[in-house]
Order: structure tokens, then sequence, then C-alpha cells
């Protein structure tokens, strides 16, 4: 059965996003300590569930922002204990750089709006499917 286009378009993203975790797992897994109850990144068969990092997106019709649709971008962390501050900005500054490019490799041609609010950003822009 094939896939539709929304379907294809959210499984581009999600393959976008798995492949920022890989990079966060690989520079910043070895200064952590995984939760007892994850097993080791690339063992289950969705990244979010393993290793210390999961990236996470959920569409959003934007009516609260006033941005209109769109996606929220979220890191989860697994580790024990919780992050310290600093390296959560650390690690969030580093997700920011990676999100634009990625994003483009992955659809190219489309022009996308990336907003950190908090720990969370906002993509908006070209989602036509």
């Amino acid at each position: 059965m094939a896939l539709t286009a929304l379907e294809q378009w959210e499984l581009t993203l999600k393959t976008a996003l798995d492949s920022i975790d890989a990079l966060l797992e690989n520079k910043y897994g070895p200064l952590l300590v995984r939760k007892a109850s994850r097993p080791a990144a690339g063992k289950a068969s969705n990244p979010k569930y393993d290793g210390v990092f999961g990236i996470d997106s959920k569409f959003t019709l934007g009516y609260a922002s006033g941005s209109g649709p769109g996606y929220i971008i979220e890191l989860l962390t697994g580790c024990v204990p919780p992050l310290p501050s600093a390296m959560k900005t650390e690690i969030l500054d580093d997700l920011e750089k990676m999100l634009p490019d990625v994003l483009a490799a992955s659809f190219p041609g489309k022009t996308f709006n990336i907003e950190r609010i908090g720990e969370r950003f906002r993509l908006t822009g070209d989602l036509g499917f």
C-alpha cells in the first residue's frame, strides 16, 4: 500500500530528525548515563526510544502562536541524572544549528522558518505535501 503525500512528508521529517538524533548520540552519548529502561542507541526500532536522546515532532495548527500550521520539534532526554542546564543549552544550540541543513537536504526546494521557543522549535513555511 502506497503512502499518502502527508505520510511520506512526515516520514521524511522523521528520518531527518533521526539523523540529527544519531549525530547528538555520537557527540554527547558517551558523556551521559542512559536510563536503565532505555536500550543502547541503535537497538530499538525507533531512535526516539533508545540511547540518551529522542527528537519528536508534532503537527500544530498554530492558532495560539499566530504563526500558522507547522510542527513543534522537541528534544527528549533519557539520561540520569537529568542534564545539567548548561549542557542542555549546548545540545539545543547544536540541534538548532543542524536543523536548517538537514531539513534543506531532506526537502530540496522547500523553504522553512525555524523558531526556537525555549527548549522547543517551531517549524513553519513550505509544508506543501
